[in-house]
Protein backbone atom coordinates (compact mmCIF):
# COMPACT_ATOMS: atom_id res chain seq x y z
CA UNK A 1 0.00 0.00 0.00
CA UNK A 2 2.82 2.41 0.88
CA UNK A 3 4.58 1.66 -2.42
CA UNK A 4 1.32 2.31 -4.30
CA UNK A 5 0.95 5.70 -2.59
CA UNK A 6 4.52 6.60 -3.53
CA UNK A 7 3.83 5.58 -7.14
CA UNK A 8 0.66 7.69 -7.29
CA UNK A 9 2.40 10.71 -5.77
CA UNK A 10 5.22 10.47 -8.30
CA UNK A 11 3.34 9.77 -11.52
CA UNK A 12 -0.29 10.89 -11.09
CA UNK A 13 -1.05 14.66 -11.10
CA UNK A 14 -2.23 16.01 -7.75
CA UNK A 15 -5.49 17.24 -9.32
CA UNK A 16 -6.30 13.71 -10.49
CA UNK A 17 -5.40 12.19 -7.12
CA UNK A 18 -7.62 14.76 -5.37
CA UNK A 19 -10.54 13.97 -7.69
CA UNK A 20 -10.15 10.24 -7.02
CA UNK A 21 -9.84 10.73 -3.26
CA UNK A 22 -12.87 13.01 -3.13
CA UNK A 23 -14.92 10.48 -5.08
CA UNK A 24 -13.93 7.65 -2.77
CA UNK A 25 -14.80 9.76 0.28
CA UNK A 26 -18.22 10.64 -1.13
CA UNK A 27 -18.97 6.98 -1.81
CA UNK A 28 -17.85 6.02 1.68
CA UNK A 29 -20.01 8.75 3.25
CA UNK A 30 -23.07 7.51 1.36
CA UNK A 31 -22.35 3.90 2.27
CA UNK A 32 -22.02 4.73 5.98
CA UNK A 33 -24.94 7.19 6.04
CA UNK A 34 -22.63 10.05 7.02
CA UNK A 35 -23.79 12.18 4.07
CA UNK A 36 -27.20 12.58 5.77
CA UNK A 37 -25.54 13.96 8.92
CA UNK A 38 -23.13 16.45 7.38
CA UNK A 39 -23.85 20.10 8.14
CA UNK A 40 -24.09 22.37 5.11
CA UNK A 41 -23.27 26.10 5.26
CA UNK A 42 -26.42 28.17 5.64
CA UNK A 43 -27.44 31.64 6.70
CA UNK A 44 -27.50 31.56 10.50
CA UNK A 45 -30.22 34.22 10.55
CA UNK A 46 -32.51 31.82 8.69
CA UNK A 47 -31.77 28.79 10.85
CA UNK A 48 -34.49 29.50 13.40
CA UNK A 49 -31.96 29.06 16.22
CA UNK A 50 -31.93 31.31 19.27
CA UNK A 51 -29.33 33.87 20.23
CA UNK A 52 -25.78 32.50 20.03
CA UNK A 53 -23.18 33.52 22.60
CA UNK A 54 -19.45 32.60 22.72
CA UNK A 55 -19.00 29.67 25.10
CA UNK A 56 -15.62 28.05 24.35
CA UNK A 57 -12.84 30.42 23.21
CA UNK A 58 -9.26 29.72 22.08
CA UNK A 59 -6.79 32.29 20.72
CA UNK A 60 -3.53 31.67 18.87
CA UNK A 61 -0.97 34.05 17.46
CA UNK A 62 -0.26 34.23 13.73
CA UNK A 63 3.55 34.35 13.39
CA UNK A 64 4.80 36.90 10.86
CA UNK A 65 6.68 35.44 7.88
CA UNK A 66 7.00 35.86 4.12
CA UNK A 67 3.68 34.07 3.55
CA UNK A 68 1.58 35.35 6.48
CA UNK A 69 -0.32 37.92 4.37
CA UNK A 70 -1.58 35.17 2.07
CA UNK A 71 -2.33 32.94 5.04
CA UNK A 72 -4.53 35.62 6.62
CA UNK A 73 -6.48 35.98 3.35
CA UNK A 74 -7.07 32.22 3.31
CA UNK A 75 -8.04 32.11 6.99
CA UNK A 76 -10.61 34.87 6.52
CA UNK A 77 -12.21 33.17 3.52
CA UNK A 78 -12.43 29.86 5.38
CA UNK A 79 -13.78 31.56 8.52
CA UNK A 80 -16.53 33.27 6.54
CA UNK A 81 -17.75 29.93 5.17
CA UNK A 82 -17.41 28.02 8.43
CA UNK A 83 -19.32 30.61 10.47
CA UNK A 84 -22.40 30.06 8.28
CA UNK A 85 -22.71 26.44 9.41
CA UNK A 86 -25.15 25.91 12.27
CA UNK A 87 -24.44 22.43 13.65
CA UNK A 88 -27.66 20.92 14.93
CA UNK A 89 -27.67 18.18 17.60
CA UNK A 90 -26.24 14.86 16.32
CA UNK A 91 -25.11 16.48 13.05
CA UNK A 92 -21.49 16.38 11.87
CA UNK A 93 -19.35 19.41 11.06
CA UNK A 94 -16.90 18.83 8.20
CA UNK A 95 -14.17 21.38 7.52
CA UNK A 96 -14.17 20.81 3.76
CA UNK A 97 -17.95 20.54 3.44
CA UNK A 98 -18.08 24.05 4.90
CA UNK A 99 -15.04 25.59 3.20
CA UNK A 100 -15.18 23.98 -0.24
CA UNK A 101 -12.22 23.54 -2.62
CA UNK A 102 -9.29 25.87 -1.79
CA UNK A 103 -8.82 27.21 -5.31
CA UNK A 104 -7.98 30.57 -6.87
CA UNK A 105 -11.48 30.60 -8.34
CA UNK A 106 -12.83 30.57 -4.77
CA UNK A 107 -10.56 33.44 -3.74
CA UNK A 108 -7.74 31.53 -2.05
CA UNK A 109 -4.14 32.67 -2.54
CA UNK A 110 -0.65 31.29 -1.99
CA UNK A 111 0.27 30.53 1.61
CA UNK A 112 2.81 28.41 3.43
CA UNK A 113 2.03 24.71 3.56
CA UNK A 114 3.65 21.37 4.31
CA UNK A 115 3.61 19.13 1.24
CA UNK A 116 5.05 15.61 1.53
CA UNK A 117 6.80 16.63 4.79
CA UNK A 118 8.47 19.63 3.12
CA UNK A 119 7.72 23.29 3.83
CA UNK A 120 6.41 24.82 0.62
CA UNK A 121 3.62 27.09 -0.55
CA UNK A 122 0.36 26.41 -2.35
CA UNK A 123 -2.99 28.03 -2.98
CA UNK A 124 -4.96 27.76 0.25
CA UNK A 125 -1.83 27.36 2.36
CA UNK A 126 -2.08 28.11 6.07
CA UNK A 127 -5.55 26.63 6.62
CA UNK A 128 -4.18 24.06 9.05
CA UNK A 129 -4.13 26.72 11.75
CA UNK A 130 -7.88 27.24 11.61
CA UNK A 131 -8.59 23.50 11.30
CA UNK A 132 -6.39 22.90 14.35
CA UNK A 133 -8.24 25.60 16.28
CA UNK A 134 -11.57 24.01 15.40
CA UNK A 135 -10.27 20.66 16.60
CA UNK A 136 -9.05 22.12 19.90
CA UNK A 137 -12.29 24.02 20.52
CA UNK A 138 -14.30 20.89 19.73
CA UNK A 139 -12.17 18.90 22.17
CA UNK A 140 -12.67 21.47 24.92
CA UNK A 141 -16.43 21.50 24.30
CA UNK A 142 -16.76 17.72 24.53
CA UNK A 143 -17.74 17.15 20.90
CA UNK A 144 -17.24 13.73 19.34
CA UNK A 145 -14.13 13.57 17.17
CA UNK A 146 -15.09 11.80 13.95
CA UNK A 147 -11.92 12.60 11.99
CA UNK A 148 -8.62 14.32 12.70
CA UNK A 149 -5.13 13.87 11.25
CA UNK A 150 -1.92 15.00 12.99
CA UNK A 151 1.11 16.31 11.19
CA UNK A 152 3.97 13.83 10.93
CA UNK A 153 6.76 16.35 11.58
CA UNK A 154 7.39 18.79 14.39
CA UNK A 155 8.95 21.74 12.58
CA UNK A 156 8.77 24.23 15.44
CA UNK A 157 10.52 25.08 18.67
CA UNK A 158 8.58 26.01 21.80
CA UNK A 159 9.34 29.66 20.98
CA UNK A 160 7.99 29.50 17.41
CA UNK A 161 5.08 27.11 18.01
CA UNK A 162 1.56 28.57 17.66
CA UNK A 163 -0.52 25.38 17.82
CA UNK A 164 0.15 23.07 20.79
CA UNK A 165 1.76 19.84 19.63
CA UNK A 166 -0.94 17.18 19.81
CA UNK A 167 -3.76 19.64 19.12
CA UNK A 168 -2.81 20.16 15.48
CA UNK A 169 -5.13 18.96 12.73
CA UNK A 170 -3.82 18.95 9.19
CA UNK A 171 -6.28 19.15 6.28
CA UNK A 172 -5.85 18.34 2.59
CA UNK A 173 -8.83 18.66 0.27
CA UNK A 174 -10.12 15.23 -0.70
CA UNK A 175 -7.68 13.42 1.56
CA UNK A 176 -7.77 14.71 5.14
CA UNK A 177 -10.66 16.43 6.92
CA UNK A 178 -11.63 17.58 10.40
CA UNK A 179 -15.03 16.25 11.42
CA UNK A 180 -16.78 16.84 14.75
CA UNK A 181 -20.19 15.55 15.82
CA UNK A 182 -22.48 17.68 17.94
CA UNK A 183 -23.40 15.66 21.05
CA UNK A 184 -24.03 18.79 23.13
CA UNK A 185 -27.83 18.75 23.07
CA UNK A 186 -28.20 22.14 21.39
CA UNK A 187 -27.23 23.85 18.12
CA UNK A 188 -23.73 25.31 18.00
CA UNK A 189 -21.71 27.41 15.59
CA UNK A 190 -18.05 28.35 15.12
CA UNK A 191 -17.10 32.00 14.79
CA UNK A 192 -13.74 33.73 14.43
CA UNK A 193 -11.93 36.99 15.06
CA UNK A 194 -8.89 37.33 12.79
CA UNK A 195 -6.32 40.07 13.33
CA UNK A 196 -2.98 40.59 11.60
CA UNK A 197 -1.16 38.78 14.39
CA UNK A 198 -3.79 36.52 16.00
CA UNK A 199 -6.83 34.36 15.38
CA UNK A 200 -9.56 33.56 17.90
CA UNK A 201 -11.97 30.67 17.48
CA UNK A 202 -15.23 30.58 19.40
CA UNK A 203 -17.87 27.89 19.75
CA UNK A 204 -21.18 29.68 20.17
CA UNK A 205 -24.40 28.35 21.65
CA UNK A 206 -27.61 29.72 23.14
CA UNK A 207 -27.07 27.95 26.47
CA UNK A 208 -23.85 27.62 28.52
CA UNK A 209 -21.46 24.79 27.65
CA UNK A 210 -19.21 23.16 30.27
CA UNK A 211 -15.55 23.27 29.29
CA UNK A 212 -13.64 19.98 29.25
CA UNK A 213 -10.09 19.81 30.58
CA UNK A 214 -7.49 18.84 27.96
CA UNK A 215 -4.09 17.49 29.03
CA UNK A 216 -1.07 17.05 26.73
CA UNK A 217 1.72 14.64 27.65
CA UNK A 218 4.77 15.04 25.37
CA UNK A 219 7.76 12.71 25.74
CA UNK A 220 10.95 12.38 23.66
CA UNK A 221 11.51 9.07 21.88
CA UNK A 222 14.76 8.89 19.96
CA UNK A 223 14.55 11.24 16.96
CA UNK A 224 10.85 11.91 17.53
CA UNK A 225 8.27 12.87 20.14
CA UNK A 226 5.30 10.87 21.36
CA UNK A 227 2.35 13.04 22.32
CA UNK A 228 -0.67 11.74 24.22
CA UNK A 229 -3.78 13.91 24.54
CA UNK A 230 -6.55 13.14 27.02
CA UNK A 231 -9.57 15.04 28.23
CA UNK A 232 -11.71 15.03 31.33
CA UNK A 233 -15.39 15.92 31.27
CA UNK A 234 -17.85 17.26 33.84
CA UNK A 235 -18.34 13.67 35.08
CA UNK A 236 -14.59 13.62 35.98
CA UNK A 237 -13.95 10.67 33.64
CA UNK A 238 -10.71 10.90 31.66
CA UNK A 239 -10.46 9.55 28.11
CA UNK A 240 -7.39 9.15 25.92
CA UNK A 241 -8.11 11.04 22.71
CA UNK A 242 -4.95 10.50 20.68
CA UNK A 243 -1.40 9.21 20.75
CA UNK A 244 0.80 10.48 17.92
CA UNK A 245 4.45 10.28 16.98
CA UNK A 246 6.08 13.38 15.50
CA UNK A 247 9.46 13.16 13.79
CA UNK A 248 11.77 16.04 14.64
CA UNK A 249 12.02 18.42 11.67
Amino acid sequence: MASLRRFLRRYVPRSARTWIAQGRRSLRDRRDGVDRLLTLPTDSSESGVGDFQPRIIVTQRIPPNAHSAGKIVNLRIAAEHISRAVILPDKIFSFWTSVGPPTEKNGFVLGRSIIDDVLSQEVGGGLCQISGLIYEVGLRAGMIIRERHPHTLDLYTEETRFTPLGLDATVAYGFKDVRLQNCLGQPVRFSFVIEDTSITAQLEAAEPLPAWDVVIDCRPSGDSKIVRVSRTGPDHKTTLISENRYALG
